[in-house]
């Protein structure tokens, strides 16, 4: 059972469709099942100057009015519930608005409809924006949620590397949050390569056969014992037909076993380094995300500072 609880969960709806209000469904669903706030929020962008006054009215204001008079609408459904809830619109620059938001209110997860277009297709810019910037959690819905019956964790155990060994715990926390949430079935993956592997196997090194496959299954032994350490804490064996140890690229082989497995949610760490200016994305996590073709939970390790002040 997890030990995370959501307090605070804020829902960015930069749309009025379909997409938007199964957003808007999925996470009022989350707050309602846990406990948690719920706020929608939304930007406008500013206006030019030679805008700025309409009939003697402010013209940002109309358009934030007109914005807000949306989102109540959407929110019909959940308010005939019940069920709490705020709104704002601000203007600006959507994902800078929204971390700011995130920031002074502590928020614990920021969901939204992905803006991606195709299957797989590309995230918008927006979505990048906030998985490089978002301090909080990113749950970004593939066409805007819907059940999710199948979870895949994919976690990186090792111990040389703090900051992504640092990630784990909280990849499999919430992976237990949303598997309690959602009653859904739970995998865990994890992709490993033999470093320069490509150097050994060519004969660069003047390695034997049997010295590379030696090396290769050193390798995979301790990949192995350090997944089944990090699992022991939750009660999952690596011998378990829902744990995956994967040979090859994290980028390739990881969206990979997302599709055949079916999984409706990837819950995955996404940054490469941690204390540089914009929050630096690893090129192996934006490779991830332009490949897989379901909805996606996007985790920073503790410790991440926005750059969005």
């Amino acid at each position: 059972m997890s030990t995370m609880k959501l307090k605070r969960i804020l829902v960015h709806l930069d749309g009025r469709g379909r997409t938007a209000a199964a957003a808007l469904a999925q996470a009022a669903a989350l707050a309602q099942v846990c406990g948690a706030r719920l706020k929608i929020i939304d930007v406008v962008r500013e206006p030019p100057r030679r805008l700025a006054k309409l009939g003697g009215r402010s013209y940002r204001k109309l358009l934030i009015d007109g914005r807000r008079e949306q989102l109540e609408g959407l929110c019909a459904d959940i308010q005939s519930r019940g069920q709490g809830y705020s709104i704002e619109v601000r203007s600006g620059v959507p994902f800078v608005e929204v971390v700011r938001v995130v920031q002074a209110e502590g928020v614990d997860l920021l969901v939204k409809a992905s803006e991606r277009r195709g299957s797989p297709g590309i995230f918008g810019s927006t979505d990048m924006s906030l998985l490089r910037k978002c301090p909080c959690p990113v749950l970004l819905l593939k066409g805007g949620g819907g059940r999710l019956r199948r979870l895949l964790a994919a976690v990186d155990p090792d111990p040389e590397d703090p900051v992504r060994d640092s990630l784990n715990p909280r990849i499999m926390a919430f992976a237990g949050l949303m598997r309690e949430l959602t009653d859904a079935s739970l995998d865990v993956a994890h992709a490993w390569t033999l470093v320069g592997e490509d150097l050994l196997g060519g004969g660069t090194l003047k390695l034997s056969h049997e010295e590379f496959r030696a090396l290769a299954r050193r390798e995979r032994q301790a990949r192995m014992e350090a997944l089944a350490q990090m699992l022991e804490p939750y009660g999952l064996a690596v011998r378990s037909p829902h744990v995956h140890l994967l040979k090859g690229h994290p980028e390739e082989v990881l969206p990979e076993v997302a599709r055949k497995l079916s999984a409706d949610l990837l819950i995955m760490g996404t940054v490469g380094r941690v204390g540089l200016a914009g929050g630096f994305m690893g090129n192996t996590a934006e490779a991830i995300l332009s490949r897989v073709d379901c909805s996606v939970l996007a985790l920073k390790p503790e410790g991440f500072s926005s750059p969005v002040a």
